[in-house]
Protein backbone atom coordinates (compact mmCIF):
# COMPACT_ATOMS: atom_id res chain seq x y z
CA UNK A 1 0.00 0.00 0.00
CA UNK A 2 0.87 3.61 -0.73
CA UNK A 3 0.03 6.79 0.91
CA UNK A 4 0.09 10.37 -0.03
CA UNK A 5 -1.58 13.22 0.85
CA UNK A 6 -2.69 16.69 -1.09
CA UNK A 7 -4.46 19.96 -0.58
CA UNK A 8 -6.59 21.68 -2.51
CA UNK A 9 -8.29 25.09 -2.86
CA UNK A 10 -5.71 27.24 -1.11
CA UNK A 11 -5.32 24.93 1.74
CA UNK A 12 -8.91 24.82 2.40
CA UNK A 13 -9.47 21.00 1.52
CA UNK A 14 -7.43 18.18 2.23
CA UNK A 15 -7.44 14.79 0.92
CA UNK A 16 -5.28 11.46 2.00
CA UNK A 17 -4.86 8.99 -0.18
CA UNK A 18 -4.03 5.11 0.08
CA UNK A 19 -3.70 3.15 -2.92
CA UNK A 20 -2.86 -0.83 -3.55
CA UNK A 21 -2.59 -2.65 -6.54
CA UNK A 22 -3.94 -5.87 -6.67
CA UNK A 23 -2.00 -8.98 -8.87
CA UNK A 24 -5.08 -8.97 -11.31
CA UNK A 25 -3.37 -5.80 -12.47
CA UNK A 26 -6.64 -3.30 -10.72
CA UNK A 27 -5.29 -0.44 -8.76
CA UNK A 28 -7.82 0.52 -5.90
CA UNK A 29 -7.77 3.82 -3.65
CA UNK A 30 -9.46 5.30 -1.00
CA UNK A 31 -9.64 8.50 -0.37
CA UNK A 32 -10.51 10.78 2.52
CA UNK A 33 -11.67 14.47 1.62
CA UNK A 34 -11.70 16.75 4.70
CA UNK A 35 -12.19 20.28 5.25
CA UNK A 36 -10.33 22.43 6.81
CA UNK A 37 -12.24 25.61 7.30
CA UNK A 38 -15.28 24.93 10.28
CA UNK A 39 -16.02 28.40 9.37
CA UNK A 40 -17.41 28.14 5.96
CA UNK A 41 -21.48 27.27 5.49
CA UNK A 42 -22.23 24.40 4.34
CA UNK A 43 -22.80 24.98 0.45
CA UNK A 44 -19.37 26.70 0.42
CA UNK A 45 -17.37 23.85 2.29
CA UNK A 46 -19.49 21.32 -0.11
CA UNK A 47 -18.05 23.17 -3.40
CA UNK A 48 -15.02 22.85 -2.17
CA UNK A 49 -14.85 19.24 -1.27
CA UNK A 50 -16.29 18.48 -4.54
CA UNK A 51 -13.61 20.75 -6.36
CA UNK A 52 -10.93 18.68 -4.56
CA UNK A 53 -12.74 15.65 -5.80
CA UNK A 54 -12.86 16.87 -9.57
CA UNK A 55 -9.26 17.48 -9.77
CA UNK A 56 -8.30 14.84 -8.17
CA UNK A 57 -9.99 12.41 -10.69
CA UNK A 58 -9.49 14.08 -13.91
CA UNK A 59 -5.71 15.12 -13.38
CA UNK A 60 -4.03 12.00 -10.92
CA UNK A 61 -6.74 9.07 -11.28
CA UNK A 62 -7.90 9.71 -14.87
CA UNK A 63 -8.25 5.47 -15.44
CA UNK A 64 -9.86 5.07 -12.12
CA UNK A 65 -14.17 4.84 -11.41
CA UNK A 66 -15.59 5.71 -8.16
CA UNK A 67 -17.89 2.69 -6.84
CA UNK A 68 -18.62 4.08 -4.09
CA UNK A 69 -19.26 7.54 -2.43
CA UNK A 70 -20.16 7.77 1.76
CA UNK A 71 -20.51 11.69 2.68
CA UNK A 72 -20.58 12.17 6.16
CA UNK A 73 -22.88 15.21 7.60
CA UNK A 74 -23.29 17.22 10.22
CA UNK A 75 -26.89 18.13 10.02
CA UNK A 76 -28.48 15.51 7.19
CA UNK A 77 -31.91 16.55 7.52
CA UNK A 78 -31.15 19.85 6.14
CA UNK A 79 -28.00 19.06 4.08
CA UNK A 80 -28.89 15.88 2.43
CA UNK A 81 -31.14 17.19 -0.60
CA UNK A 82 -28.69 20.32 -1.51
CA UNK A 83 -26.06 17.28 -1.62
CA UNK A 84 -28.34 14.68 -4.17
CA UNK A 85 -28.93 17.64 -6.25
CA UNK A 86 -25.06 18.18 -6.30
CA UNK A 87 -24.41 14.19 -7.05
CA UNK A 88 -26.81 14.50 -10.23
CA UNK A 89 -23.88 16.26 -11.77
CA UNK A 90 -20.96 13.84 -10.99
CA UNK A 91 -20.57 10.29 -12.84
CA UNK A 92 -23.12 7.74 -10.91
CA UNK A 93 -21.64 5.36 -8.46
CA UNK A 94 -23.36 3.83 -5.03
CA UNK A 95 -23.69 6.49 -2.76
CA UNK A 96 -24.37 6.59 1.36
CA UNK A 97 -25.16 9.82 3.46
CA UNK A 98 -25.03 9.37 6.79
CA UNK A 99 -25.11 12.03 9.58
CA UNK A 100 -21.84 11.25 11.43
CA UNK A 101 -20.08 15.11 11.91
CA UNK A 102 -16.34 15.77 11.63
CA UNK A 103 -14.80 16.13 14.18
CA UNK A 104 -13.18 19.35 13.05
CA UNK A 105 -15.85 21.31 13.30
CA UNK A 106 -16.53 21.19 9.96
CA UNK A 107 -20.29 20.25 8.05
CA UNK A 108 -19.17 17.82 5.78
CA UNK A 109 -16.42 15.61 4.65
CA UNK A 110 -16.07 12.58 2.41
CA UNK A 111 -14.80 9.26 1.88
CA UNK A 112 -14.55 7.74 -1.72
CA UNK A 113 -13.70 4.01 -3.26
CA UNK A 114 -12.42 3.82 -6.58
CA UNK A 115 -10.67 1.23 -8.79
CA UNK A 116 -9.05 0.92 -12.23
CA UNK A 117 -9.88 -0.02 -15.29
CA UNK A 118 -13.57 -1.08 -14.46
CA UNK A 119 -16.80 -0.71 -16.39
CA UNK A 120 -19.98 -0.24 -14.75
CA UNK A 121 -23.64 -0.72 -14.71
CA UNK A 122 -27.06 0.27 -13.32
CA UNK A 123 -29.95 -1.67 -13.48
CA UNK A 124 -33.21 -0.36 -13.50
CA UNK A 125 -33.72 -1.49 -9.67
CA UNK A 126 -31.02 0.78 -9.07
CA UNK A 127 -28.52 -1.84 -8.20
CA UNK A 128 -25.17 -0.40 -9.08
CA UNK A 129 -22.80 -3.28 -10.71
CA UNK A 130 -19.02 -2.82 -11.24
CA UNK A 131 -16.86 -5.33 -13.25
CA UNK A 132 -13.09 -5.99 -14.57
CA UNK A 133 -13.01 -8.55 -17.56
CA UNK A 134 -16.10 -10.24 -16.48
CA UNK A 135 -15.63 -9.63 -12.84
CA UNK A 136 -18.57 -8.73 -11.00
CA UNK A 137 -18.42 -6.78 -7.78
CA UNK A 138 -22.43 -8.06 -7.33
CA UNK A 139 -20.01 -11.44 -5.92
CA UNK A 140 -18.07 -9.60 -3.81
CA UNK A 141 -20.70 -10.52 -0.62
CA UNK A 142 -19.93 -13.93 -0.95
CA UNK A 143 -16.48 -13.60 -1.29
CA UNK A 144 -16.10 -11.33 1.65
CA UNK A 145 -18.14 -13.87 3.83
CA UNK A 146 -15.92 -16.41 2.59
CA UNK A 147 -12.74 -14.93 3.40
CA UNK A 148 -14.16 -14.17 7.28
CA UNK A 149 -14.77 -18.01 7.35
CA UNK A 150 -11.13 -18.98 6.55
CA UNK A 151 -9.98 -16.69 9.12
CA UNK A 152 -11.65 -19.24 11.66
CA UNK A 153 -10.94 -22.33 9.64
CA UNK A 154 -14.23 -22.58 7.84
CA UNK A 155 -15.61 -22.28 4.34
CA UNK A 156 -19.21 -21.69 2.50
CA UNK A 157 -19.75 -25.25 2.76
CA UNK A 158 -19.63 -24.84 6.80
CA UNK A 159 -22.10 -22.49 6.61
CA UNK A 160 -25.83 -24.24 8.34
CA UNK A 161 -27.99 -21.22 7.86
CA UNK A 162 -27.56 -17.71 5.80
CA UNK A 163 -30.41 -14.82 5.67
CA UNK A 164 -30.08 -12.36 3.30
CA UNK A 165 -31.13 -8.84 3.67
CA UNK A 166 -32.49 -7.43 0.29
CA UNK A 167 -33.14 -3.30 0.47
CA UNK A 168 -35.40 -3.67 -2.88
CA UNK A 169 -37.59 -6.83 -3.69
CA UNK A 170 -36.89 -5.78 -7.56
CA UNK A 171 -33.81 -7.22 -6.63
CA UNK A 172 -34.76 -10.28 -5.29
CA UNK A 173 -35.06 -12.61 -8.68
CA UNK A 174 -31.30 -11.48 -9.50
CA UNK A 175 -29.77 -12.47 -6.29
CA UNK A 176 -31.89 -15.62 -6.02
CA UNK A 177 -30.68 -16.85 -9.14
CA UNK A 178 -27.42 -16.00 -8.45
CA UNK A 179 -27.00 -18.11 -5.17
CA UNK A 180 -28.66 -21.09 -6.33
CA UNK A 181 -26.23 -21.41 -9.45
CA UNK A 182 -23.71 -20.72 -7.63
CA UNK A 183 -23.91 -21.88 -4.27
CA UNK A 184 -26.96 -24.60 -4.74
CA UNK A 185 -26.20 -26.00 -1.34
CA UNK A 186 -26.40 -22.80 0.74
CA UNK A 187 -29.48 -23.17 2.97
CA UNK A 188 -30.57 -19.46 2.50
CA UNK A 189 -33.41 -17.04 3.49
CA UNK A 190 -33.95 -13.67 1.17
CA UNK A 191 -36.07 -11.25 3.38
CA UNK A 192 -37.21 -7.46 2.65
CA UNK A 193 -35.40 -5.60 5.36
CA UNK A 194 -33.58 -2.46 5.54
CA UNK A 195 -30.06 -2.91 4.97
CA UNK A 196 -27.82 -1.13 8.08
CA UNK A 197 -26.00 1.24 5.82
CA UNK A 198 -28.11 3.63 3.43
CA UNK A 199 -25.43 2.70 0.55
CA UNK A 200 -26.09 -0.72 0.69
CA UNK A 201 -28.53 -2.87 -0.91
CA UNK A 202 -27.50 -6.23 -0.05
CA UNK A 203 -26.12 -7.84 3.14
CA UNK A 204 -26.08 -11.37 4.55
CA UNK A 205 -25.50 -12.99 8.13
CA UNK A 206 -24.66 -16.26 8.39
CA UNK A 207 -23.94 -19.08 11.27
CA UNK A 208 -21.12 -21.66 10.41
CA UNK A 209 -19.99 -24.41 12.34
CA UNK A 210 -16.86 -26.79 12.59
CA UNK A 211 -15.53 -29.17 15.06
CA UNK A 212 -12.66 -27.80 17.28
CA UNK A 213 -10.76 -29.45 20.16
CA UNK A 214 -9.61 -26.62 22.35
CA UNK A 215 -8.85 -27.08 25.88
CA UNK A 216 -10.73 -23.83 26.87
CA UNK A 217 -14.16 -24.22 24.63
CA UNK A 218 -14.55 -27.73 26.53
CA UNK A 219 -17.61 -29.85 24.80
CA UNK A 220 -21.04 -29.00 25.32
Amino acid sequence: MTFTTKTYEQNSTHAQISSFEGKGGVTEYHIMFSVASPSLPFCEQLDRLQAAYETLTKQDLKNAVAVFRRYFLSDAANQAESLIERECEIPYCALSVVQQAPMNGTKIALWVWLQTDMTTETYKSGMFETAHNGYRHFERMMENISALLQEGGASIDDIMQAIVYLRDPADYVEVDHYIRSNYPHLPHLIVLAPVCRPGWLIETECIAIIPADLPQYPCL
